[in-house]
């Protein structure tokens, strides 16, 4: 599922957790050794970063939820009332799966919603599908918006 190195895809990870960030870059590697990760830290550096021409814009966003000062809801809705976020493809990957969370997310424009799994394996499956938006067909209603990979 490699992309050509002559149009790398441009994915920004917005993660608070450094740990995190890491683990997706290296996933990231194994599915789309070609991807250019940008690695971000908060939903402030992610709009200082949006805002910038010298930094190309992102094919995807994968964005956390549970962040200090701004959480990924707040970042949703920041983008959503900056007009940022409506040519972009925003995947939110967090261990939260609360209903609030999740209606709020799909309110405010999230394209899906994956549970981060537990399991290396599982977490280049989510990124593999995200990059190859699978999750356009099944993501007909609100209940098919969520994915969970977390299991086995």
């Amino acid at each position: 599922m490699t992309q050509t190195q002559t149009n790398p895809r441009n994915i920004f990870l917005v993660d608070d957790d450094a740990e995190d960030r890491e683990l997706f870059s290296e996933a990231l590697s194994q599915v789309d050794e070609s991807a250019r990760l940008t690695e971000i830290s908060s939903c402030f550096t992610l709009m200082e970063t949006l805002d910038n021409p010298e930094i190309p814009k992102p094919d995807i966003i994968f964005l956390d939820m549970d962040m200090p000062k701004f959480s990924g809801l707040e970042c949703l809705k920041k983008l959503k009332a900056s007009n940022k976020i409506q040519n972009l493809k925003i995947v939110v990957l967090s261990t939260y799966s609360h209903p609030q969370y999740v209606d709020e997310a799909y309110k405010n424009g999230a394209s899906c919603y994956y549970v981060k799994p537990s399991r290396f394996p599982k977490l280049k499956e989510v990124i593999s599908d995200a990059l190859q938006g699978n999750w356009k067909k099944r993501i007909k209603n609100k209940r098919n918006f969520v994915v969970n990979y977390s299991g086995s």
